[in-house]
């Protein structure tokens, strides 16, 4: 029994700390910076982007429409506001276009959404509420399977060390990713800003196993 336990424990800790990653990249500051950092670069690389303003504010001026939609790649049906690029800067209209990527509403749910190949939602404020969502949900489970450790009598000393060897590898990714310069700056300053849990659940760790260690005597 205490196999399963620490098994399915295990998996959904690792699960909620990759998934409390993704939820810190999926802001809108990070995927913003993110949007700069890799995304405009390969657009231009495909398209014009500074012709594509231009043209833009023409048609907003010469047909007095309210909005336009554009396809980049994978990402359909972006909406472009008018009234929010005629007689701003070139900057405020890449915003423009972010802004619509991440705020776009979607008629399906985030798993109904990938299922059928619609991988915008990846992108968006939705997929981001969607992994939040999923934490609680995950972390509910790791509570349960740690009270379930406590029936065996080595059970919580098990749960111990899977949670040191697990926070020993977080902590060695968080070091070893900020030394890596090809790693993207959002990810390593994620990678950071995580550091303390990971010390935290390291430490929460040897106080499991040494609470099972005096209870399993």
């Amino acid at each position: 029994m205490i196999g399963f336990i620490k098994f399915l424990y295990s998996f959904l800790l690792i699960i909620y700390l990759l998934n409390g990653i993704m939820v810190e990249l999926t802001t809108y500051e990070n995927m913003k910076d993110m949007f700069y950092e890799v995304a405009i670069k390969k657009l231009e690389e495909r398209v014009n982007l500074k012709q594509l303003y231009e043209n833009i504010t023409q048609m907003c001026n010469k047909f007095n429409v309210q909005s336009i939609e554009l396809e980049l790649g994978f990402l359909k049906q972006i909406g472009i506001i008018c009234r929010e690029v005629v007689n701003t800067s070139y900057e405020n209209f890449i915003d423009n276009i972010f802004s619509s990527i991440y705020y776009k509403e979607y008629n399906c749910s985030v798993v109904q959404c990938i299922s059928r190949g619609d991988f915008g939602i990846i992108f968006t404020k939705k997929f981001n509420e969607f992994l939040k969502e999923t934490n609680i949900y995950i972390l509910i489970g790791i509570v349960f399977m740690l009270l379930l450790s406590i029936i065996p009598s080595k059970g919580l000393s098990e749960i111990g060390k899977s949670t040191i060897l697990i926070a020993v590898v977080f902590l060695a990714i968080s070091i070893v990713a900020n030394l890596l310069e090809f790693i993207p700056s959002i990810l390593r300053n994620i990678f950071l800003e995580k550091f303390n849990t990971y010390v935290y659940l390291l430490a929460a760790g040897i106080c499991i196993y040494i609470i099972g260690k005096f209870r399993s005597k």
